[in-house]
């Protein structure tokens, strides 16, 4: 990781490569961990609340350290964290009111069917706020709102695929349970 922030702020060609992929670790990252906190959910109250603590707080600080590495990438002061933290703000500030936004309706659902959404909520919220703090960094500015709707676009594109390899990959696995012909079971 410290190769590829140090590449990336050295030789400006690298980083918009770097930063894609630094984002996109960080989004599956997050989705990962919302799968995994789902799980605690399945116990009655407790589980809940445990799971939902521990995964606005764990996604919360992987963004955090997203846009601080995004900063250093694009020659950012990492040593002034409130000026950091000023700057990019209301890209945070969003993607958690979104998150929650959206985790408050997914929560309605039993746990188990509630699982796969959070887990694209994950995904798509740290995704969007990456190329949110990417483009600022870049830029100077705040996304316009065109840019934002095009950041959704890929990150439901992006979960997508994601989504249909682990498909394919389970499918093979359940493909490969089958019973070879001849074997006496009906």
């Amino acid at each position: 990781m410290g190769l590829r922030l140090a590449m990336a702020h050295r030789f400006p060609v690298l980083r918009g490569a770097i930063s894609e992929d630094m984002i996109r670790e960080a989004a599956f990252a997050n989705a990962q961990f919302a799968l995994l906190s789902s799980l605690p959910a399945l116990i009655p109250v407790l589980g809940f609340v445990l799971g939902g603590v521990a995964d606005i707080l764990v996604l919360t600080k992987n963004q955090a350290m997203l846009t601080f590495k995004l900063a250093a990438i694009y020659d950012r002061n990492v040593h002034d964290r409130m000026g950091i933290f000023k700057e990019i703000m209301p890209v945070i500030g969003s993607a958690f009111l979104w998150r929650t936004a959206a985790r408050t309706a997914v929560s309605l659902a039993p746990a188990p069917i509630a699982a796969l959404p959070r887990t694209a909520i994950a995904f798509g919220g740290t995704y969007l706020m990456g190329q949110s703090a990417r483009y600022f960094y870049e830029r100077g500015d705040h996304p316009p709102p065109e840019s934002v709707k095009a950041f959704q676009t890929e990150a439901r594109a992006l979960y997508r695929r994601v989504n249909d390899q682990l498909k394919q990959r389970f499918g093979r696995g359940e493909a490969s349970k089958e019973l070879p012909p001849g074997s006496g079971a009906a």
